[in-house]
């Protein structure tokens, strides 16, 4: 279908940068855009995991440091369209924070 989104969320309230953006759905069909699911970051982030989770709560992805990246397979399998759960563990200025998000997987 061709659709791109990103959607930019302020962590905290209190920061007036914007500094972590995640999309709002991905489509890992092999075209060369937008066919990983990654958070998109300021250097002042530093990522520790990523961990992406299907409907039913399994998780079908867990990566570590700043190269995290979903590419919408678990197990080698494809994985369906839909509604996922991402979790973004991060320290900004030394402190450790916690994110989490829905987006959509579509092929």
């Amino acid at each position: 279908n061709n659709c791109i989104s990103n959607a930019t969320f302020k962590i905290s309230p209190k920061e007036k940068e914007r500094f972590f953006a995640l999309p709002t759905a991905f489509s890992p069909n092999g075209d060369f855009r937008n066919d990983v699911f990654k958070p998109e970051f300021q250097k002042t982030i530093e990522i520790i995991s990523m961990t992406v989770f299907n409907r039913i709560g399994e998780m079908v992805y867990y990566g570590l440091g700043d190269q995290v990246g979903w590419d919408g397979k678990y197990k080698g399998e494809f994985q369906q369209n839909g509604s996922y759960l991402c979790t973004i563990v991060y320290r900004k200025e030394g402190v450790l924070k916690k994110y989490t998000s829905t987006f959509d997987l579509l092929r």
